[in-house]
């Protein structure tokens, strides 16, 4: 799965999450992709995590970021893969 941490996605924030799914796909592996955010509140993160400190680009810091993010996933890849990647593969694997 992707997520949006700051820590696992790299410095370049989208440029990085972008990379990520291009590397995928270069592996033939982007059909088990799928997007989860995984916000958090920092209050909850123990403390010997706290030098990650921001866990998420401001950008990219609550779900309010969705339509954002999905502009930018649409500038790269088609609207049926960027589908895939935010509701499809989930439901698929709810299913």
């Amino acid at each position: 799965g992707l997520n949006l941490v700051r820590h696992f996605v790299g410095p370049r924030g989208p440029e990085d999450l972008l990379a990520h799914i291009e590397h995928a796909q270069k592996l033939g592996i982007e059909k088990n992709l799928c997007l989860g955010a995984d916000f958090f509140p920092e209050v909850d993160v123990d403390e010997h995590k706290a030098h990650l400190k921001p866990y998420f680009f401001d950008q990219f810091s609550t779900s309010a970021c969705y339509p954002r993010l999905r502009q930018i996933l649409l500038s790269k890849f088609s609207e049926p893969f960027v589908n895939h990647l935010m509701y499809d593969r989930l439901i698929q694997f709810l299913e």
